[in-house]
């Protein structure tokens, strides 16, 4: 990967899921410990994705002496620090999935209001199911890495835009219940 696709890379899987730290913040302020959740995986994420930032950009400079060409050649272990990406990607997608469960139990609404609400914020199950099968993808590549990676590639692509769907389903859900 290019310094330029590394570095937007992290940013939007950074941007994106502290996004999401931020509205669980204003929503779950109340609960104290759900507060402490927030804070710590707003705080640990984005450390994780710039701490994977910088072992890939590192590795993947020239070394002395070396051409850019020969650097990508070498930067297999760049592909190879995915795994542990995509892998980080399925326990902070399940971290955002799992946080709010226990908070909106404890909201003071009736039990078809808290299910309509849970089922809003599982939408996330789709980032779920999208970084798991990157995750299984990514493993299986074999040699020929541009085949091979395509279902990754997609994968990777759909489950930003479950943010998307998200925002779009919360729009459509309000309508309905205006009806």
């Amino acid at each position: 990967m290019t310094y330029v696709r590394q570095w937007s890379f992290f940013t939007s899987l950074i941007c994106i899921k502290v996004s999401f730290f931020i509205l669980y913040w204003t929503i779950f302020r109340p609960f104290r410990w759900l507060r402490y959740g927030v804070m710590a995986g707003g705080v640990i994420v984005p450390v994780v994705y710039l701490a994977f930032l910088l072992a890939n950009m590192i590795d993947g400079t020239p070394r002395s002496g070396e051409t850019w060409f020969n650097s990508v050649v070498r930067c297999k272990i760049c592909f190879n620090i995915m795994v542990p990406v995509t892998a980080w990607g399925v326990v902070s997608d399940t971290y955002i999935l799992i946080l709010p469960i226990f908070g909106i139990m404890r909201l003071q609404l009736s039990l078809k209001e808290k299910v309509g609400v849970l089922m809003l914020f599982m939408t996330g199950l789709g980032a779920c199911i999208c970084s798991s099968l990157s995750l299984y993808y990514l493993v299986q590549i074999t040699d020929d890495n541009t085949y091979a990676a395509m279902p990754f590639v997609m994968l990777s692509t759909v489950e930003p835009c479950e943010t998307n769907w998200d925002r779009h389903s919360k729009s459509v859900a309000r309508d309905f219940s205006n009806h």
